[in-house]
């Protein structure tokens, strides 16, 4: 077996390991996009089933996924511990802002 780096691990994992994920994000009532400061093959290994991990530079990736809710889709966000920017939707940018005011109220 080959060791599988970068874009190929990348699309090995999104397009064949797993069915749910792939090219065309799964359905959510939620869906939002952002650029993460995290390699695709790391944010493929993790990334959960009906996500969409799009290569961007060897340390970034832009994933799709969805959730039932804004608040869902923050927390899976989190779960990356990596920088983030909301590319869309606006809702999504509300419901990162509301759990980090959760969280720094939480710290306290």
């Amino acid at each position: 077996m080959f060791p599988l780096r970068g874009r190929v691990l990348a699309h090995w994992h999104v397009v064949v390991e797993d069915a749910a994920v792939g090219d065309t994000p799964a359905r959510w009532q939620c869906l939002g996009t952002v650029l993460m400061e995290l390699p695709a093959d790391i944010v493929a290994q993790w990334a959960p089933g009906g996500s969409v991990i799009e290569y961007v530079t060897p340390t970034q990736s832009r994933i799709t996924l969805g959730a039932w809710s804004w608040a869902g889709i923050a927390g899976l966000l989190a779960t990356f511990d990596a920088d983030i920017t909301i590319i869309e939707p606006d809702e999504l940018k509300d419901a990162c802002r509301t759990l980090a005011l959760r969280y720094q109220k939480a710290s306290k």
